[in-house]
């Protein structure tokens, strides 16, 4: 299995403590990073982590037309982070390439803690071509998807890269051109859909992976503290 994450400097300091929860729950699975802007020292930081880890870290310039839409209610980093945040259909297809030999692919977000081991999954996603997390009819939870190489997962990809990517629909964010695909292609498609419990916001003990993304429940800061006291806490229980 191969997790990817995706990210740019920003965004940096999350990736240790998500590799750590990984490494205590999931020491086999390997680690595709997708990077952008980020400097050779953060690059050969990355790589240090783990001996299952991999880089691919490329440069992305502002598009000043996706600033003129969102300058009426979004800061000048938004849009630039938008551009990342939809190549999630691209990441996975070029990990697929890259690893012609893994079964199961997932891309989620860094700022986010893995707090069990994820074979329930894995013995869920067979079968299956997508998993995903819905949130009602018109959106799917972009922060974590996982697909399996097969011809339909590939095509859910496709469809899903094209889409967000046309006529700047990105303004839109991924989990509503998500949504989209699911109608497009959920016939034709073996679609695991997971259940909120998998991955909360609210640091439950019965989630499989924590995220950060909701603020009511705690401030980035406040939610990178606690995940790291969790990973330290873990790895000591594991190193007795």
């Amino acid at each position: 299995m191969i997790i990817n994450l995706y990210f740019d400097n920003k965004y940096f300091y999350w990736a240790n403590t998500l590799v750590r929860s990984i490494k205590v729950h999931e020491p086999s699975t390997k680690i595709h990073f997708h990077t952008y802007n980020l400097s050779d020292e953060q690059v050969k930081e990355l790589e240090s982590y783990s001996n299952t880890a991999y880089v691919d870290n490329a440069k992305l310039k502002f598009d000043p037309e996706i600033a003129d839409a969102y300058n009426n209610h979004l800061n000048k980093d938004d849009p630039l982070r938008f551009q990342i945040t939809c190549r999630k259909g691209e990441f996975l297809l070029k990990s697929m390439k890259r690893f012609p030999d893994e079964d199961l692919f997932i891309v989620m977000d860094v700022d986010m803690v893995v707090i069990r081991c994820l074979d329930d999954l894995r013995n869920q996603m067979k079968g299956n071509d997508v998993g995903v997390i819905r949130s009602g009819k018109r959106k799917i939870a972009g922060g974590f998807i996982i697909v399996r190489p097969t011809e339909k997962g590939k095509y859910f990809l496709t469809l899903f890269d094209k889409l967000v990517m046309q006529d700047r629909l990105y303004l839109c964010k991924d989990q509503k051109t998500l949504a989209k695909v699911y109608e497009k292609s959920h016939k034709k498609i073996k679609f695991l859909q997971l259940g909120r419990g998998y991955l909360d916001h609210s640091s439950g003990e019965e989630a499989y992976i924590w995220s950060a993304h909701k603020s009511k429940f705690g401030t980035k800061i406040e939610r990178y503290k606690k995940y790291l006291e969790y990973v330290e806490k873990m790895e000591k229980k594991n190193a007795k």
